[in-house]
């Protein structure tokens, strides 16, 4: 197995998650890229996305590549969430 997988979040992933679990939760949909670095104050794109993929990686979310707004949370997200 992937110990990347069984590695704890760091403080930034699981503001993120939170932040992801209470948009869905509000309004329906995953946030975008955009929206998750104005909450997160990350000036690029790419930084949100390097945060998004470490998530992806450790089982928190998982997402339907080329599609807009497809973050949902996995089991272990749902966990996470709700310690």
């Amino acid at each position: 197995m992937d110990t990347y997988v069984d590695s704890p979040l760091t403080g930034r992933q699981r503001e993120l998650l939170l932040f992801i679990a209470s948009h869905i939760s509000k309004r329906g949909y995953s946030p975008s890229l955009r929206d998750i670095c104005e909450e997160l104050g990350i000036v690029s794109t790419n930084g949100a996305l390097d945060h998004l993929n470490a998530l992806v990686r450790k089982g928190c979310l998982s997402r339907d590549a080329g599609t807009a707004r497809s973050l949902r949370l996995t089991p272990r997200g749902t966990e996470e969430v709700d310690e």
